[in-house]
């Protein structure tokens, strides 16, 4: 065999060779990222349909729990008032429509979760009832406020995050959306039982006076006693009078709301009980708060 004939075979077999080695290549780096594919998509379809949130739960499920371990428990049903809306938080419409309109639950859920973190911020004061906003900017101002765990907080963020998945994405498998409102169940009764600062109208149209002997009588401004507790029905509250223009009925649970452009300085009032004249405080702002119903519809 001449040297041309050997250069002319070693060719050959290179290009009998070259197409098996590309195409084995080629399934090994196909094979590698389907294994990734797979991995992502968890048994879901392609093309829009529906796709598992199988990590996403697992973390959701995983920061509920962690949340419930920092919460301290409380019995919903102790020192609870009769028709209080927190006695009863695993509300028994969600689970029963869990079950045959998963995607209608979890809306309703998110918005009874919105409505608790609202609720949270309007009865402390941190958030006016006249204020507009989304879960993820209450998350943000319970943070700063730091008057919820941490690890409440951040099952409240993963939450969101699937739910915005399952309610704005392609859809996903009715499992993955019951197991959401399950861990959104537990998470709704952990807001439900966290310690919000309950303001109670006990007394209405106290008469202030801005004299300790009671002759100058403050005109268009009248006296509410409020009593502030832990939990509702609490005791004992700590009981306050405050100036307020606004009209209120005895046993109305109201939002913590200021007027801090109008002011007033030492003030007395009369007790009802002894009618004795006691100093009410020796200045505060108007107060504003509304009715927890209306301050929470406000929006």
């Amino acid at each position: 065999m001449t040297p041309k004939d050997a250069l002319q075979l070693s060719i050959e077999l290179v290009k009998a060779l070259a197409w098996p080695l590309v195409t084995l290549t080629g399934l090994l780096v196909f094979r590698l990222e389907l294994k990734a594919l797979i991995r992502r998509i968890k048994g879901g379809k392609f093309f829009g349909q529906e796709v598992s949130l199988g990590d996403d739960l697992d973390r959701l499920e995983s920061k509920t729990t962690e949340a419930e371990t920092a919460v301290p428990p409380r019995s919903l049903s102790a020192g609870t008032e009769p028709g209080d809306e927190h006695a009863r938080p695993r509300d028994e419409v969600l689970v029963a429509l869990a079950s045959s309109m998963p995607v209608g639950a979890l809306v309703q859920l998110s918005s009874r979760i919105e409505q608790q973190a609202r609720e949270l911020l309007v009865a402390s004061g941190k958030l006016s009832s006249k204020r507009v906003l989304s879960l993820t900017p209450m998350i943000a101002m319970l943070r700063r406020g730091k008057a919820v765990p941490e690890e409440v907080l951040q099952s409240m963020e993963q939450f969101t995050d699937v739910r915005n998945k399952i309610v704005h994405g392609r859809g996903a498998p009715h499992a993955d959306v019951e197991r959401t409102v399950v861990s959104g169940l537990r998470l709704l009764e952990l807001l439900s039982s966290l310690p919000r600062g309950v303001h109670v109208v006990r007394e209405v149209g106290l008469a202030l006076y801005s004299d300790p002997e009671g002759m100058t009588q403050i005109p268009g401004v009248t006296g509410v006693r409020i009593e502030t507790a832990q939990h509702p029905g609490s005791a004992p509250g700590v009981l306050q009078v405050l100036p307020t223009r606004r009209s209120y009925e005895v046993g109305q649970r109201v939002s913590w709301e200021w007027d801090l452009d109008e002011t007033y300085g030492p003030t007395w009032f009369r007790d009802p009980a002894t009618q004795k004249l006691l100093r009410a405080w020796k200045e505060s702002a108007a107060f504003t708060g509304l009715p927890l119903e209306s301050a929470l519809n406000a929006a």
